[in-house]
């Protein structure tokens, strides 16, 4: 089997900022930050998949429950939970000190989608690890897998999830805990504990299965959880009555936001951080010996569990051009799985400088929207 890639014709797209309601938005945000404070220079690494709005609106509870897990402290809005954060850790540097006296402490910040089902629920995986130097592996990782229940606006944990009798001294905990087995990934670490491995702490829902955290563990050279996913065709018969209700909701229509203000064509802003979405002329894919479909199809890679499950979808990116044509600001504002957005934001984030587009023959920022559809084809 060989995948096609179809990535659409980019346009401008509709105005849009952080604060215009969308249907759908998750930004894709990775930065590395070096900060002293004192004896200590920290250096932070940045890995986040941020769902902006999700049904046109930003659930307080599903924010304040990430960001609380990722910055220590509750917040609506990426930017301003980062900046607190970093702000904790002292002032921004732009070089490492040569005083090796000084400490090192290393955070690593994660956040992965995991998956969505519009209208239904949305589930998470969230990694807080710091580090010292000196040490090989992180002090108290921090680990989550979770889901967010759309329809009843909660964060649904292990005992949301599955029945009473699925727990330990019941009477489908075996049941339970042999299906899991099966579905663990095989190796030396899972087939020497399993035996006295404790029920599983955290769940999540995935394409309505079950993802099932196994525990966290070190060897020589790699600190790591294992994972276990329980297809829905094995599961369902645990879940619980309320789950049941939840993945047979048939999805209501989808709220439509308001329409947005549009920076028009002509309307040169004085702001030179203004993102246009309408142009004199619009911005350019910039390499001459490819075109941007040419360019995303050789560059994407089909991912593994979505070739497994065989699935296709279409994922759609909005991004902005920048004044000196670099590409910034990578979000999805429509989803195809997890998997499928993760890989189509990879590539835009490894594109060659554009020709930015102009008003009045300045050159803007643009918003530009691509879809990419992907599909399976026979040889």
């Amino acid at each position: 089997m060989l995948f096609f890639v179809c990535a659409m014709a980019c346009h401008a797209a509709q105005g849009w900022a952080d604060d215009t309601p969308m249907r759908y938005r998750v930004d894709y945000v990775q930065e590395s930050h070096l900060r002293s404070n004192g004896a200590v220079l920290h250096f932070v690494s940045l890995d986040l998949e941020w769902p902006s709005w999700i049904n046109a609106d930003r659930p307080p509870v599903l924010l304040h429950h990430i960001s609380s897990l990722l910055f220590g402290k509750p917040t609506l809005r990426l930017q301003e939970g980062m900046t607190a954060f970093l702000d904790s850790l002292g002032q921004e540097v732009n070089t490492v000190p040569d005083d090796t006296a000084l400490s090192k402490v290393y955070h690593t910040l994660e956040l992965r989608l995991v998956a969505y089902s519009p209208m239904r629920y949305i589930s998470f995986r969230v990694i807080a690890a710091n580090r010292n130097a000196q040490d090989a592996f992180p002090a108290s990782p921090t680990h989550h897998i979770f889901t967010y229940d759309l329809v009843n606006n909660k964060i649904l944990g292990m005992k949301d999830l599955l029945k009473r009798g699925c727990f330990p001294d019941n009477a489908y905990y075996f049941p339970f805990m042999y299906a899991l087995r099966q579905h663990t990934p095989k190796d030396s670490w899972v087939d020497e504990v399993f035996e006295y491995l404790d029920f599983p702490d955290e769940a999540c829902l995935m394409y309505d299965g079950l993802v099932c955290d196994m525990g966290f563990y070190r060897d020589e050279d790699r600190t790591s959880h294992t994972l276990s996913f329980l297809p829905y065709l094995t599961v369902c018969q645990f879940y619980n009555k309320k789950v049941e209700r939840l993945l047979d909701t048939k999805a209501p229509e989808m709220p439509i936001p308001p329409d947005p203000k549009r920076v028009g064509r002509g309307e040169l802003e004085a702001d030179t951080l203004a993102v246009y979405d309408v142009v004199d002329q619009e911005p350019v894919f910039g390499d001459e010996t490819h075109s941007l479909k040419a360019f995303m199809a050789s560059n994407l890679q089909y991912p593994e569990l979505e070739d497994l499950l065989q699935l296709s979808g279409k994922t759609v990116m909005q991004f902005v051009v920048e004044r000196d044509g670099s590409v910034s600001n990578v979000s999805v504002v429509a989803t195809a799985t997890s998997g499928f957005d993760r890989e189509s934001v990879r590539v835009v984030k490894m594109m060659p400088q554009w020709k930015p587009g102009t008003v009045n023959g300045q050159p803007v920022r643009t918003k530009v929207t691509l879809p990419v559809i992907w599909k399976k084809v026979s040889e």
